[in-house]
């Protein structure tokens, strides 16, 4: 393998390693250790831009991944000016021997000129690591913008800089130290605007809040103003989506303490920026915090659903480290949580499996330490008996059923690739309850 090679694949598995350690973790999520072994892989596009980016500024670079975000690459690709075909933003720092100006992590955009890719300027960030970039576009504006987040090792607080992208240059214009931060149309007038949250710990003394910002009058500049929960010390996980029955709104889930967290919702209305669960008015903060679980839109209908759980049938008296439990998802409507769906989570094996509207309050788990099975059985008083059974699952490492074959009596349901997950489904005296197959693969999700 030529030096070259070498070096570039050396520094994208450690750009990679970086990007994986930095990010934040959310409950639920798992992380394929074999994937993060393999080093990324570049597109013969991404070649040339990182032959583009060492001819512009050597070989001894290093690339930097963003920590959050939809766009994840060193490499982003997007169209950010009024000409056609994307032009290309590359995160790196320079690993020379040299010392540097700066520590900070340096931007710079790459244009397709006749088929080749050559450097078109660059800029030193605000940050030694790069947190987001996101993109939007605002009529009143007339062009498009750039967010870049940065971070510095060992603070809390990350900055904000929102840049245009003209002549081959880009400018920087508003900025703002932040916890979290999204672009998106939330005020649903077809502009972009930036929701720019601070947490708690962000500034101790200063009030944790959201911040609506919108192009208007030559500049980027705050609209409205939402408290937040001062409990919150770190936001989590952050998701677009709709609030009942159709306004736009960002929802957060906050880390308020170990494997604790609750969610608020940001939405737009009558020219303010409210917080759906966090107000003056109204504050349900108690009754959305929860342990481990972070929100999702169980159901595929565009509104996010809350978690929130309680003990299963007959576990109630149990100790509270021996309970399982019955996790109820929930939609936020004209300020009352409403239940949509219950569902048990088995987030140690990574499915979360609803149950069928007739199963709530007659059925119960408990987990078959001879087998692994976890088992749901009509419930009559007991956690312990194996009567009324009416469904199995079974999680088994892929290799393991390749050698060993699918147990008499169980079918594959589903497969992430690592663990395959099987069923048992049994209708004896339990007819009311009976569920088959194809319904218990649509009602077993995987956890990502």
């Amino acid at each position: 393998m030529k030096i070259k090679s070498i070096k570039k694949a050396a520094a994208l598995l450690l750009g990679a390693l970086t990007a994986v350690s930095l990010g934040g973790c959310t409950q639920g999520d798992f992380t394929n250790i074999d994937g993060i072994m393999s080093p990324p892989k570049l597109t013969d596009e991404q070649n040339m831009i990182y032959e583009a980016l060492e001819k512009a500024v050597g070989q001894e670079v290093q690339l930097k991944y963003p920590d959050s975000g939809e766009n994840r690459s060193a490499f982003v690709l997007q169209n950010i000016d009024d000409e056609p075909g994307d032009e290309a933003i590359v995160f790196y720092e320079s690993t020379g021997t040299v010392p540097q100006t700066s520590p900070n992590v340096h931007v710079m955009v790459l244009d397709k000129r006749d088929g080749e890719w050559v450097s078109a300027g660059e800029i030193v960030g605000d940050g030694t690591e790069v947190d987001k970039i996101s993109f939007g576009q605002s009529s009143s504006f007339g062009e498009k913008f750039i967010a870049i987040g940065y971070s510095l090792v060992n603070q809390t607080e990350k900055i904000l800089k929102v840049y245009e992208y003209q002549d081959g240059e880009l400018t920087a214009g508003y900025s703002q130290g932040y916890s979290a931060m999204e672009v998106m149309d939330i005020d649903m007038d077809s502009d972009d605007e930036l929701v720019v949250i601070s947490s708690g710990a962000a500034n101790a003394a200063a009030e944790p809040m959201a911040r609506l910002v919108e192009y208007e009058s030559g500049g980027f500049r705050v609209k409205s103003i939402a408290k937040m929960d001062v409990s919150v010390y770190e936001y989590t996980n952050i998701q677009q989506g709709m609030l009942y029955p159709r306004k736009t709104a960002l929802y957060l889930d906050g880390l308020k303490g170990t494997n604790v967290y609750g969610t608020e919702i940001l939405y737009f209305d009558k020219g303010e920026l409210c917080n759906a669960v966090y107000s003056s008015t109204l504050n349900i903060t108690g009754k959305t915090t929860r342990t481990g679980l972070r929100s999702m839109d169980i159901n595929n209908d565009g509104i996010i659903e809350i978690p929130v759980s309680s003990p299963m049938l007959g576990y109630e008296t149990f100790p509270e480290e021996e309970r399982l439990l019955r996790t109820d998802w929930n939609d936020l409507i004209d300020g009352q949580l409403v239940k949509i769906m219950s569902s048990y989570v088995n987030g140690g094996d990574g499915y979360i499996f609803k149950f069928p509207e007739e199963w709530v309050d007659k059925v119960s788990v408990r987990k078959d330490n001879a087998t692994g099975d976890v088992v749901f059985f009509r419930y009559s008083g007991s956690v312990t008996n194996d009567e009324n059974v009416v469904l199995r699952i079974r999680t088994i490492k892929r290799s393991d059923l390749q050698q060993q074959g699918v147990p008499q009596g169980y079918q594959e349901v589903k497969d992430n690739g690592q663990m395959t997950y099987l069923a048992s489904v049994s209708a004896e005296g339990n007819a009311d309850l009976a569920i088959d197959i194809k319904d218990v693969e649509s009602n077993l999700l995987i956890m990502t």
